[in-house]
């Protein structure tokens, strides 16, 4: 999940190191990162469902300290999976 703070999650950014491991409605934060850039926080998110992770989702941002978006990572074992089958499986460019 990626993660901007709002201007009250910066005023309270010193909490923003509990957050890791952390976790609620079917999810646990297992990795917490801040970075530069556009986004402040990439976290890792174990979710039991995308029912969980989208509950979790609107619930950390409720909380009003960051405005989160979702994006689901592909290990490169489960993407070489994906792209075999969608060139094996896809329309044909012939």
């Amino acid at each position: 999940m990626l993660a901007q703070f709002t201007e009250e999650g910066i005023r309270i950014l010193k909490n923003s190191l509990q957050w890791a491991g952390q976790g609620d409605l079917g999810c646990v934060i297992e990795e917490i990162c801040w970075t530069p850039g556009q986004y402040d926080i990439v976290a890792i998110v174990d979710a039991k469902d995308d029912q969980a992770l989208t509950t979790f989702g609107l619930a950390w941002g409720s909380a009003g300290n960051v405005r989160s978006k979702r994006c689901e990572p592909s290990t490169r074992a489960n993407s070489a999976r994906l792209l075999e089958a969608a060139l094996i499986g896809g329309p044909s460019t012939a």
